[in-house]
């Protein structure tokens, strides 16, 4: 074999590899280990809900709205701005056990022992009518399904009987 075909055989044999490498790189970077029930549990950060939140310096967490060359616009209750340079951007995925969960609708909710309607039931949720709504820390999601903190245990709601949100704002 000459060696120009040699360096071209070298140079795709590179790039294939190069590409794996990404492809492995943008797969491993994508996949989130929850703890649920004392177990990693995988879960595709697509499949979560998230949010673009801005992390102030003051450790205040607000929803991203916008941004200009030199500042974010950000929401908690009200909207504002803050220069970039005193805040961070990240987006917040439910599966990593950020941000709270509440109920759609006005009334209770069980909160199951396990990610199935026939288990056990571990809490309440509650939302009563000309009330703020109660907020839960979310702990993780996966299947459809929200890990929270009810009173200090683990429960899980179905994703349908509640509304995720990257902050507490009420």
């Amino acid at each position: 074999m000459n060696k120009e075909r040699k360096v071209i055989i070298a140079a795709a044999a590179a790039a294939v590899l190069g590409l794996a490498a990404l492809a492995v790189r943008g797969y491993l970077c994508t996949r989130v280990a929850t703890i649920v029930n004392d177990e990693a549990v995988w879960d595709l950060r697509d499949s979560s809900p998230s949010m673009k939140v801005i992390l102030l310096r003051d450790g205040a967490v607000a929803r991203f709205v916008s941004e200009s060359d030199s500042t974010y616009v950000g929401d908690i209750q009200d909207s504002f701005e803050v220069p970039k340079t005193e805040a961070d951007v990240e987006i917040w995925y439910a599966c990593d056990g950020k941000g709270v969960v509440f109920l759609k609708d006005f009334g209770v909710q069980p909160a199951f022992g396990q990610a199935d309607e026939t288990s056990s039931v571990a809490g309440q949720l509650r939302y009563d009518e000309g009330l703020v709504p109660v907020t839960y820390r979310c702990l993780g999601f996966k299947d459809g399904w929200f890990a929270i903190d009810v009173d200090g245990r683990t429960g899980y709601v179905r994703e349908d009987k509640v509304i995720w949100d990257a902050i507490d704002s009420f």
